[in-house]
């Protein structure tokens, strides 16, 4: 066959259109019901006509960006301060206060701080100096954000009060300075975060000087004041739970 008549024959082709029957037929086998039998009530329906007329090219790209960074985020929770993809970690973290509650703001504060204090304890356990700046600067950022949220629990309107979750954290975060420093390393002042914490402490000595307490209470009362007196926050915040907030 040449190609004039190749060309004919293809013409031909162009010209042929199918049966209506046979375009209905193949449109129940893809569909399972006419396109015209579609009524807007008929949600499920129409959401068949979508996900075949869907173009998927649409979706292809920002979906590969989305698992990209779902993945560039799990490879990023091994990451160390001084790391490429430190700053993801960091964004995770942060991003985890618009999904807590106010009350439960000046907690994950005090977390994200331990958890910059542990990544400062690998660092010196495994020698990786360059890492070693980066790593205290982080953790002193962290403080200073933790201070923050705390002044929330320091505020007598309403606002979120004492709880066992921070006394917890305060507690984990004096330790894991002790073992830090134990380490030979200096983490330096940070003085937003104790200012905040010796406030919190002195708010609630003062309010529980004013209550009736027992002869045991008082005396509870006196060692967290001694305590406070000796900058041992997390130690009065433990003897000041107990009086003014009892846990069940």
């Amino acid at each position: 066959m040449n190609d004039r008549n190749l060309t004919k024959k293809l013409q031909l082709l162009k010209q042929i259109q199918p049966e209506k029957d046979w375009v209905s037929l193949n449109k129940r086998q893809l569909l399972g019901f006419e396109i015209s039998e579609v009524k807007t009530s008929s949600a499920d329906q129409i959401l068949e006509i979508f996900k075949i007329g869907f173009n998927y090219k649409l979706v292809l790209v920002p979906l590969t960006i989305i698992l990209a960074f779902g993945g560039t985020i799990g490879l990023s929770q091994a990451s160390l301060p001084g790391d490429f993809l430190y700053p993801v970690r960091k964004l995770v973290d942060k991003t985890g206060y618009l999904f807590v509650a106010k009350e439960n703001q000046p907690k994950l504060g005090l977390e994200v701080a331990n958890k910059r204090l542990e990544e400062l304890t690998v660092i010196a356990q495994n020698n990786q100096s360059k890492n070693l700046a980066p790593a205290i600067n982080e953790f002193k950022q962290s403080t200073i954000e933790a201070a923050g949220k705390l002044k929330i629990v320091n505020t007598v309107d309403g606002s979120p009060k004492l709880t066992k979750e921070i006394v917890k954290e305060t507690e984990k975060l004096r330790d894991n300075k002790e073992k830090i420093e134990a380490l030979g390393i200096v983490v330096g002042n940070t003085e937003e975060l104790t200012q905040a914490l010796s406030q919190l402490v002195e708010r609630e000595i003062n309010d529980l000087n004013d209550r009736s307490l027992t002869d045991d209470q008082k005396q509870v009362l006196e060692q967290a004041k001694q305590n406070f007196e000796a900058g041992n926050y997390a130690k009065a915040l433990e003897g000041i739970l107990l009086l003014s907030y009892p846990q069940p």
